[in-house]
């Protein structure tokens, strides 16, 4: 639609119907305070999600780029992947140790239980990984610092949703 167009559909009788079935004409409605903490309650929660997704991204793109073979033995981002990744995050690492020293360490540092499976599964793959092999201190840093984000985010995000879902129902209860 041109300038002129639009300009002219405003002097045509009638217009304002046609605007409002076209969507180009809506009345604003006020909203109340429960309204409005609604709004801005569901809007915080995706941004916390969004960050959330973020962060696990940038972990998952590491991973492509450092080893790959990674998220053919863990799927997802838990706890135990997260407890490998920081302690031997690069395929070198797993070329070193037995998967039993492996499991022993891990079991010293706090961890609850790391399967000696799948981490014979992950020696083997280190073995024939095909990540970057250069700059692995940096790397090391950039996932440690990745992880760190994912759990202290994964903490605050449960206690901050908990609390937010709380107060969306206690609001939504208020409209109903």
């Amino acid at each position: 639609m041109t300038i002129c167009q639009a300009r002219m559909i405003g002097k045509m009788p009638g217009s304002s119907p046609k605007m409002i079935t076209y969507g180009h004409y809506s009345i604003p409605r006020e909203q109340g305070t429960v309204e409005a903490e609604l709004r801005k309650g569901t809007a915080f929660r995706s941004r916390l999600r969004k960050d959330l997704s973020s962060i696990q991204n940038r972990i998952r793109r590491w991973l492509d780029l450092y080893f790959p073979e990674f998220q053919s033995v863990y799927k997802g981002l838990g706890k135990q992947a997260c407890a490998i990744l920081k302690d031997t995050p690069l395929p070198v690492d797993f070329l070193n140790v037995s998967p039993v020293e492996m499991t022993q360490a891990h079991r010293e540092a706090g961890h609850t239980y790391l399967p000696q499976k799948k981490v014979e599964q992950l020696m083997h793959h280190a073995e024939h990984s095909i990540g970057i092999q250069e700059g692995s201190e940096m790397a090391r840093m950039e996932i440690s610092m990745l992880i760190n984000q994912l759990e202290s985010m994964d903490y605050c995000m449960r206690i901050k949703l908990l609390k937010l879902s709380m107060t969306i129902i206690s609001l939504a209860e208020r409209i109903l």
